[in-house]
């Protein structure tokens, strides 16, 4: 089981994923996200049409894939500090 990150906890790097075909819940996205930093909705970004998720970690290609995920970020792709 993956270690539990809480957003007011965490001051790490962030990676920001657009949730583009679902919104986020079980078997939905990869295991280890920031708990509390997901944005449901009203994100500037249209793509995320079911909001973001925030994770401590770049995902791997095949995980964007899988999950129909779709990198993005505030500030433009990478590593967003907090």
């Amino acid at each position: 089981m993956a270690e539990l990150i809480f957003d007011e906890d965490y001051t790490g790097p962030r990676y920001v994923y657009a949730m583009t075909h679902r919104p986020p819940g079980i078997g939905c996205q990869p295991d280890g996200r920031i708990i509390g930093a997901d944005n449901p909705q009203n994100h500037p970004d249209p793509r995320a049409v079911y909001g973001t998720i925030t994770y401590p970690r770049q995902l791997t290609e095949q995980e964007v894939y899988a999950y129909e995920l779709l990198p993005i970020a505030p500030k433009g792709w990478g590593s967003v500090e907090a």
